[in-house]
């Protein structure tokens, strides 16, 4: 499931499971167990949208089916099941069915990561991060933004998977289909900068929703393109509710953060220069009509 606007969206690939995919907004599918006939032997398990519902001063809220022509519409439902056997009927709450999930360590480590942030370090993500991200999104919408962004760099870039490397100590390696080429190529041919706007476009989709974190944001990208990549992470952190924190050294990551957030005025930027001595530092905020006087008088603000 993927969280959206304080509820939970439609969940991923549950369609999958019905005749004809159908639309979930809509439509109610459902599964039977058991004998044709009599019905009342079958057990019955339909998907539903779900709402709890508090009186006053009730600690325990009734679950109520949702019917709406548009459940986007609606606040504060979630999916579930109406599962019937006879004359049974019960309303469950898909929340509930991953409550054992959702209890495991592995669950509760990701939880608390996402409350501190995600930090990604001037060498990118292990190739195991990677994969792990990129088996989350391959072939959906993600995957076509994680291309596009690459195509920042190489507009050749046609596709990208990860296979087993041959060395089997190296685990995964990146391999890219380019245009007019006939081999797959290995990513990391095409330069260190491409490896590192990759972690970028990848940490910003598992960053949905917090706090990203990105050290010497610059690493290994050319300054020509220092403004699309502001451009890039400006656009996807808003659409998915990232708060970005970027780090560098680079003037050139400047002037390119400058130049996206005169093209994106609706963005809230905001540069800090952090000085002092002695371990005592405070930071100086240069808002982006500032920055704009400090880049056109050379003045150092890294």
């Amino acid at each position: 499931f993927r969280e959206t606007e304080g509820r939970m969206a439609e969940p991923l690939n549950f369609e999958s499971l019905f005749f004809g995919r159908p639309d979930l907004e809509i439509e109610q599918p459902s599964l039977h167990i058991g004998p044709i006939r009599p019905r009342k032997k079958r057990l019955s398990m339909e998907f539903a949208w779900l709402r709890t519902v508090y009186e006053e001063e009730e600690d325990f809220g009734r679950i109520e089916r949702v019917v709406s022509q548009k459940i986007s519409d609606e606040t504060g439902v979630e999916p579930g099941f109406e599962i019937k056997h006879g004359t049974e009927r019960r309303l469950i709450p898909m929340d509930r069915i991953n409550r054992y999930t959702r209890g495991s360590p592995s669950y509760r480590r990701e939880k608390e990561m996402a409350k501190v942030g995600i930090r990604l370090s001037p060498a990118g993500m292990t190739i195991d991060e990677v994969g792990r991200i990129w088996d989350s999104i391959a072939l959906t919408d993600e995957e076509e933004e994680v291309l596009s962004a690459l195509r920042l760099i190489s507009d050749k870039i046609d596709k990208l998977v990860l296979v087993e490397s041959p060395r089997r100590r190296e685990g995964r390696i990146v391999m890219t289909k380019l245009r007019d080429f006939p081999q797959p190529v290995p990513l990391s041919s095409l330069g260190e900068g491409i490896k590192h706007l990759l972690s970028i476009a990848l940490v910003l989709i598992k960053g949905r929703n917090g706090v990203l974190m990105i050290d010497e944001v610059e690493n290994g990208i050319h300054y020509s393109i220092q403004r699309d990549v502001w451009n890039l992470i400006f656009q996807q952190s808003q659409e998915w509710n990232t708060q970005v924190f970027a780090t560098t050294h680079s003037w050139d990551c400047v002037e390119g953060f400058l130049e996206a957030a005169r093209i994106r005025p609706e963005i809230d930027t905001l540069l800090i220069r952090l000085q002092g001595e002695n371990g005592d530092i405070e930071g100086v905020i240069f808002e982006p009509h500032e920055l704009e006087i400090a880049t056109r008088e050379k003045i150092e603000v890294r």
